[in-house]
């Protein structure tokens, strides 16, 4: 019997230099050993931000500024391939650069009037072809059987150039005509993250951090046995630990914890990154490619509640929109309709509010003025997220949440709490949410480790106490 394929998708920090790419091909190696492995690989770290930055350039007419980023992005690649790269393969990935780099000028010449959204995305997506082709690149030279195949030939969606939104049906007939048949004579394929193409063969992005979504699209039409995700965190944290050193991992989460957790503001994943595994139940690890051997966390239908709080989240740069009193709320279904994902969403007697992106609430208003008019609007927050499960059921979390801000001289607005427990979201001022988190992950992680303690000495008291009575045979 075949063995199923692996996914294992590796970003942009587990990609970021010499090391870092040693390590990560060394574990394609050893997924590969043990069965058919496919490779998605982000852009090098930054690399994408830079890229963003030369198309703006070019677009506002400062091309030599443009051409200079593309330049400096060039020459990072360069000098990874002489680090790497034995002379005959360096040579090779140096023809295939120079071959590249006149289509992207050309793209960056017109870019101020008449592009295309498409050359945009052409541009922002060049990134995970300098990595990918250099990885491959590294794998040939290790000795590995290794093909690449272009994501944009498998990813196919519609709508903006720059987000399509996945098509399955066209996804799961190129990936089941192109890239499944790869398998029967290769265990290693590697392919790129965040690219596709949109209806018209053109091409096209799936997002900021869409890496992780192109990994859940393959894990679902290859019907993977596993999804792994490798970045430089030891798995899915309780919070940032760079503003929380306290922060620990979270060994089992559930799909739909995995999902609140990066719509609210994990930057460890993205948030559909598990929408199309959840689907064939295919479990997905989120481990360190910088420790290999650590557990990391194993995402799937069904998780062992160690905690009933997971994880604090924050997310800045938002707004709290909301209808005055008494008043109906059309302009709500109008913010839906123009995706506009809302992070929070609060529905009482006195109307309805909901808590957007800034940035994406601003692209919405000037589009739809009259509908804007009639919303009151507050700027200058950020939304705090405690996630976790049935906390609908513990009665004393939320008042006690905005008691312990409150005596830090914080002012907390609670805005809303999941129906099904898995989540409750305040808003704070803008600035003040590393320390509210901070907080709040002292408090309530203490507390629950307390009662969890509890707990478990209730339990080996019970279980002492039964061993002590005497045995007695089945009847």
């Amino acid at each position: 019997m075949a063995k199923r394929v692996s996914v294992h998708k590796f970003g942009g920090t587990s990609v970021g230099d010499r090391d870092a790419i040693r390590r990560s091909t060394q574990l394609m190696i050893d997924a590969a050993n043990r069965q058919p492995t496919l490779a998605v690989v982000s852009a090098c770290s930054g690399t994408t931000d830079l890229l963003v930055l030369c198309w703006e350039r070019a677009r506002c007419g400062f091309l030599n500024q443009a051409i200079a980023v593309w330049e400096g992005i060039k020459r990072r690649h360069q000098d990874l391939a002489n680090q790497l790269l034995e002379p005959q393969g360096e040579r090779a990935y140096q023809r295939w650069l120079q071959l590249k780099s006149p289509e992207l000028l050309e793209l960056l010449k017109r870019a101020g009037e008449g592009a295309l959204p498409a050359d945009q995305a052409f541009v922002i997506g060049t990134g995970e072809f300098l990595s990918s082709q250099l990885i491959h690149q590294v794998l040939l030279e290790q000795g590995q059987g290794c093909v690449w195949i272009d994501a944009r030939d498998l990813i196919r969606g519609t709508g903006s150039a720059l987000e399509i939104e996945p098509q399955d049906d066209a996804c799961h007939h190129a990936i089941g005509k192109t890239l499944k048949p790869l398998f029967q004579h290769h265990s290693l394929v590697l392919t790129q993250g965040f690219v596709g193409q949109d209806g018209l063969g053109q091409p096209a992005l799936l997002g900021r951090g869409g890496s992780d979504f192109s990994a859940g699209l393959f894990a679902h039409f290859l019907d993977a046995e596993s999804l792994v995700i490798w970045t430089d965190t030891l798995g899915v944290l309780s919070a940032d630990p760079r503003k929380v050193p306290e922060a620990r991992t979270i060994p089992e989460l559930r799909y739909e914890e995995a999902r609140v957790l990066a719509q609210l503001g994990a930057k460890v994943l993205h948030p559909r990154s598990v929408d199309h595994p959840f689907r064939k139940h295919i479990p997905v690890w989120v481990k360190s490619s910088f420790q290999p051997h650590a557990f990391g966390t194993v995402i799937r239908p069904s998780a062992q509640p160690l905690a009933r709080v997971r994880s604090i989240t924050a997310k800045s740069d938002v707004v709290w929109v909301h209808t005055p009193p008494a008043q109906p709320a059309e302009p709500f279904p109008a913010l839906w309709q123009n995706r506009l994902d809302c992070d929070a969403i609060s529905i009482t007697h006195e109307g309805w509010s909901a808590v957007l992106p800034q940035s994406k609430f601003i692209d919405w208003l000037e589009k739809s003025p009259l509908e804007g008019k009639r919303l009151q609007v507050e700027r200058g927050l950020a939304l705090v997220s405690v996630v976790g499960q049935r906390l609908n059921e513990v009665h004393w979390m939320v008042a006690e949440t905005v008691k312990v801000l409150a005596s830090a001289q914080l002012k907390a607005k609670l805005i809303a709490c999941s129906p099904n427990g898995t989540s409750f979201s305040l808003l704070v001022p803008e600035g003040s949410q590393d320390r509210a988190v901070a907080l709040l992950h002292a408090h309530l992680f203490q507390r629950t480790e307390r009662r969890e303690l509890m707990r478990a000495r209730r339990r080996i008291q019970k279980l002492s106490a039964f061993e002590q009575t005497p045995s007695r045979p089945f009847a």
